[in-house]
Formats: C-alpha cells, structure tokens, sequence
C-alpha cells in the first residue's frame, strides 16, 4: 500500500483553489518533489526561489500561438509563463 501512495503523490498534481477581491484562482502543482529538489539544487533552499521571484518583469516577445504573458525574475534566473483558462 505504501507503494502506491508514493505513485499516485508522484503521478497525481497537488490542487489549490483560493480567491481574493480580483478573482477566483486554481493552482495545480504537478511533480512537486521534483520540482522541490530542482529549486533546491538552482537556488540553494525556498526562502532564495522566493528571492529570486519577488519582483519580476514582462517581456515581449512574439512568435507564438497563445499570446501568452512571460516573466523575468530581476536576477533573470526565471522566465516565468501565464497560463489562462
């Protein structure tokens, strides 16, 4: 049974549903330990990632389908991208 619970917590997005005064907000976090050790292995510990994601800026940028949003962190560590429903 342990087995399968570390399959489904590797297989299976975390979900977040939350609002606030803007709106309404679903985050789903896929691979989560993954993503946790890479953060840790490019910034050192959360408390740098978070650093590192405090203040970011727009970018232009064009060629693609979606029109989506892109973000550099101030220290252009991260390019971040908007996803819309």
């Amino acid at each position: 049974m342990a087995e399968l619970h570390l399959l489904l917590f590797f297989k299976i997005p975390f979900e977040v549903d939350f609002d606030d005064k803007q709106g309404k907000y679903s985050v789903a976090i896929h691979f989560a330990p993954q993503f946790h050790a890479l953060r840790h292995g490019i910034c050192g510990d959360d408390l740098n990632f978070v650093r590192s994601l405090h203040k970011c800026s727009q970018i232009n940028v064009s060629g693609g389908k979606t029109r989506a949003a892109f973000f550099l962190s101030h220290d252009q560590r991260f390019l971040l991208k908007v996803h819309s429903v």
